[in-house]
């Protein structure tokens, strides 16, 4: 392109004033890319509160606070007389995408233990156990205590385009403990502009 506009006859000054300007325009191109993902935030204020479901779940241990802030370290905790597995069922207010996912997992109750292996499914409603152990999950990986402490895990991107719900299924813990417990779950992303699905269930 520079040698093209050399032989049409433009000075090297005014070559060199070219350059500098489609320099300066890839560098606040790539800035406006970086400000996106600068700009990634908590999702839990779109979350459906009223409509999460923990199956399998202590019910003396709501789920509601491990899906907020959480400041007094509540816990969500498996019900001991069954197993360690927890399915956690989460449907948002707003079309998201998501980027990423942590757990906290440091306060729970005596002989628990945090999660280890996790499989998450994005728009899959009304799973049970056996199909959160048999069904290819959106994606799945296995926790080492130090994410335990709420280190961000990137999510493959591409897979958590337009999430309307999710479904975390808590396969086993670190301890092989009869109880798994999570004090946090939190998603970070967008909202997708122009969509409510609370309003849009309701008009349906």
């Amino acid at each position: 392109f520079i040698l093209l506009l050399t032989m049409q006859g433009f000075d090297p000054e005014s070559l060199k004033r070219l350059q500098q300007q489609l320099q300066a325009n890839a560098g606040s191109a790539a800035g406006q890319v970086a400000g996106t993902i600068d700009s990634l935030q908590d999702l839990s204020e779109f979350i459906n509160i009223p409509g999460c479901v923990a199956l399998n779940a202590n019910p003396s241990t709501p789920v509601e606070p491990i899906l907020s802030e959480n400041p007094v370290n509540a816990f969500l905790c498996s019900d001991a007389d069954v197993d360690e597995q927890i399915l956690i069922f989460i449907p948002f207010l707003e079309t998201v995408k998501v980027f990423s996912i942590s757990f906290l997992a440091e306060h729970g109750p005596q002989e628990s233990s945090g999660p280890k292996q996790v499989r998450i499914f994005v728009d899959r409603p009304n799973l049970d156990f056996s199909d959160a152990e048999d069904q290819k999950a959106t994606q799945e990986f296995e926790l080492s205590p130090k994410q335990l402490k709420g280190e961000e895990i990137n999510l493959n991107f591409v897979r958590f385009q337009n999430v309307h719900n999710i479904t975390v299924f808590i396969q086993s813990n670190q301890d092989d403990s009869d109880i798994s417990f999570v004090n946090r779950i939190c998603f970070r992303g967008f909202k997708v502009q122009g969509t409510n699905m609370d309003k849009l269930q309701k008009s349906g």
